[in-house]
């Protein structure tokens, strides 16, 4: 999974476009403990005195649309709400 672009739109909406770099959907296998590939999109609001306002998250492996897998080299783009108060967001993939 990569981050490929994070863009601040009109209305405070934060729109971050990523791409899977392979298939996303091994996270439940007949082997325990094995293949087990999930990694989740994280936005941290924080306020002018770099306090942090809200945390979302959201699983990379679900395409914009809600299905469950993303196949190799597909791109999608979430688009989070900036809160009112907050005036910075930090977006990182969490694995």
């Amino acid at each position: 999974m990569r981050i490929l672009s994070v863009r601040e739109e009109s209305g405070g909406i934060i729109a971050v476009q990523y791409q899977a770099l392979k298939r996303l959907d091994w996270l439940d296998t007949h082997y325990q403990g094995g293949l087990r590939e999930s990694a989740d999109i994280m936005v941290d609001f924080s306020d002018e005195q770099s306090f942090l306002v809200k945390t979302e998250l959201h699983p990379a492996r679900k395409t914009s649309t809600g299905e469950d897998i993303m196949s190799l080299d597909a791109m999608a783009v979430l688009k989070f709400v900036k809160p009112a108060i907050a005036k910075t967001a930090q977006v990182r993939l969490v694995k």
